[in-house]
This record gives C-alpha cells, structure tokens and sequence, in this order.
C-alpha cells in the first residue's frame, strides 16, 4: 500500500499528528498500523527534543493540503517530515485519527492497543472519527489498555476543535 498514513495538520495554531485510515482493508490495517507508530514516534521525538517551529507551517484556517484527500475542516496539512517538528508541548501531542469506512479483526485491534500503550503517554489528547456500530465496542476494548482514551466525534471538525480547546 503506497498512500500516505499520516501527516501534520495545522488548526487553529496548533500542529496535531493526523492518521488517515480511511477504507482501509483488514489485510493492510497492520502494516499500516506499524508504518504510521514509526512516524508518530518520531513526531513525538521531535516534539520532545524542543526544536523551533518550521516557518513554512501554516497557521491560518484556511485548507491547504499536500495530499489529495477531501478535507473542509479549515486544518493545513502537510506530508513534509520537516514541518513536524513544532514548538515542544510538554504535555504532550495531539492525535486525530479517521478510519471512516475501515473493517478492523482481532489481530488490528491487537495491533492497535499495543502502539496506543507505547505511544499514549506521550498524547495529550486523541481523537477519532468514522467509528460506528461495533466499531465502539473495539474502541473501548483499545481504550482500556491506553492510559489516554480516545474520544470518538461524528465529524472531523467537531474533532479538531475539540483537540485544540
């Protein structure tokens, strides 16, 4: 699978680390899975080590986007690496993730609660989308091995603004 998992997303003046899971078989999921931890990570290193805000980041509202998925929600998003490494948030980054019309099993969700323990005390908070019918009782399942649950919104923009409250 070659489309890009995550990226940075710029709302509101606040850089949060996007997951794009989107339609996403189960035969793929893990291996997604995995590529986007080793990019969450290195975010969260970036975060920690301090370094200074990239000035080619955007900070207005309006849509911009490196990727060719849909978005209305006024975020900036960009797949260049160096915009990642923002202004330190000692407590932590934000997440949004979108598995909108995504079929998970037992080895996903498997997968899924092993990152979210090694990532989440790095998150200080995390959010999803496009989760529906079963798909929140796997949620809670994930939940509990997490130190930080996820909220799980109807829209990406009830989502966003609710990261950067």
């Amino acid at each position: 699978m070659d489309r890009n998992l995550s990226t940075i997303i710029t709302y509101k003046g606040k850089q949060i680390f996007f997951s794009d899971y989107t339609h996403m078989p189960p035969e793929d999921f893990v291996d997604c899975i995995n590529r986007h931890h080793q990019h969450q990570m290195a975010f969260i290193k970036s975060q920690s080590s301090g370094a200074s805000q990239s000035s080619g980041a955007s900070q207005s509202s309006g849509a911009s986007q490196s990727s060719g998925a849909s978005q209305s929600s006024g975020a900036s998003q960009s797949t260049d690496s160096s915009q990642a490494s923002g202004a330190s948030q000692a407590t932590g980054i934000l997440v949004l993730t979108d598995v909108t019309g995504s079929m998970a099993n037992r080895e996903v969700i498997s997968c899924f609660k092993e990152k979210t323990r090694v990532a989440g005390r790095h998150i200080k908070k995390s959010a999803i989308i496009g989760v529906e019918g079963i798909q929140k009782l796997m949620l809670r399942g994930v939940n509990k091995f997490s130190s930080l649950p996820t909220r799980d919104f109807d829209t990406r923009e009830e989502a966003l603004d609710w990261l950067v409250e």
